[in-house]
């Protein structure tokens, strides 16, 4: 097997890599957050972990709901250094030749090996995103055994090569734990991050997001989130940013049905419920009619 610190890009590869560059917006918009310890009480700048993950060469896991923004802290921090930035799905979904890559002809019919995203970012100071890793299948997980562990490298079997991980590439992977569908993550795996970060829903990102003029609007999403039937359901901040956009462009009426069925039919009574006995409070703290 053949080992080289050096991965030759041809001009494609090197304008695909500038390409996976995040634009500096996403950085700029990016609501930043604090790690509180639950021992101590201490608060962590995000990208401070980031930057110490980096400096350390250890990988991060986000354990957190779907909506809770743990693809966008990465693909933010990325934008934020300017380096190039991958998100593999990991799911049912997950493609290996999107991933590592394929062997395909040129145009006189030469066989030539093609690198995916991940193939092409971990050679480089760069960010990595894995997804869901908690639905994907063995043969997924394999993908990313080598880059993860004490190897530092990704074997590409049509090409018999390895792809050795630059110091700074940043692995960042997450899951949503307790899901339907997940399966429990294994020791082995789990200790290849040396930093889990437990990445929830957020109140002071929400505060800053949704506006604590919608003060109503959080309260009853915050208060559904703590009942019991809502276990394992997903409110994701994201839900109210679209609520309050939609309720001030097409009316409130809209946005709370569109709320609504974004939840299973046997939670949408409760769901109405909650949403009849705070719509007058929550119009009145958009400043928009309660009756459109």
């Amino acid at each position: 097997m053949t080992r080289t610190n050096i991965n030759p890009f041809t001009m494609s590869d090197e304008q695909r890599l500038e390409a996976m560059i995040p634009e500096p917006r996403y950085a700029e918009i990016y609501t930043h957050r604090h790690i509180t310890s639950s021992v101590n009480g201490a608060k962590y700048f995000d990208f401070d972990l980031l930057d110490e993950a980096m400096a350390n060469k250890h990988n991060v896991m986000l354990p957190g709901p779907t909506g809770s923004g743990k693809t966008t802290f990465g693909r933010a921090y990325a934008a934020h250094l300017g380096v190039p930035y991958a998100s593999i799905e990991f799911s049912g979904s997950f493609n290996y030749t999107e991933a590592v890559g394929s062997v395909t002809g040129d145009e006189k019919g030469n066989a030539r090996f093609v690198m995916g995203k991940m193939a092409l970012v971990i050679g480089e100071r760069s960010v990595l995103n894995c997804a869901e890793v908690s639905l994907a299948h063995p043969k997924a997980t394999a993908a990313i055994h080598g880059i993860t562990d004490a190897r530092q490298e990704l074997y590409i079997s049509q090409t018999g090569q390895s792809i050795l991980k630059h110091p700074e590439c940043l692995i960042i992977a997450d899951y949503n734990p307790g899901y339907s569908g997940t399966s429990t993550l294994n020791e082995a795996f789990l200790n290849r991050f040396a930093y889990t970060i437990q990445w929830g829903y957020d109140a002071g990102v929400e505060d800053i997001r949704i506006g604590t003029q919608t003060k109503t609007l959080l309260d009853m999403v915050r208060n559904m989130r703590s009942l019991e039937e809502m276990d394992d359901i997903d409110i994701s901040t994201n839900m109210m940013e679209e609520f309050v956009m939609i309720a001030r462009g097409s009316g409130i009426g809209l946005a709370a049905q569109i709320f609504l069925n974004k939840f299973d039919t046997d939670l949408q009574a409760s769901v109405s419920d909650a949403l009849n006995a705070n719509l007058w409070d929550i119009a009145s703290d958009l400043g928009v009619d309660a009756d459109r």
